[in-house]
């Protein structure tokens, strides 16, 4: 625990902007592939019923 008085730092938005974007874009990576993936097996599936 930290002793009282002391802070950590404040980020700039500049700062707060590259972590965000990069959560933000893993984010929409990652469930873009999971629906491509659902997308890609329903039309397999529809392709070759056996």
């Amino acid at each position: 625990m930290a002793p009282m008085g002391i802070a950590g730092t404040q980020l700039t938005r500049k700062e707060r902007m590259y972590p965000f974007a990069l959560v933000t874009t893993l984010f929409f990576t990652w469930g873009f592939s999971y629906g491509v993936r659902s997308l890609s097996y329903s039309l397999s599936k529809l392709n070759n019923p056996h």
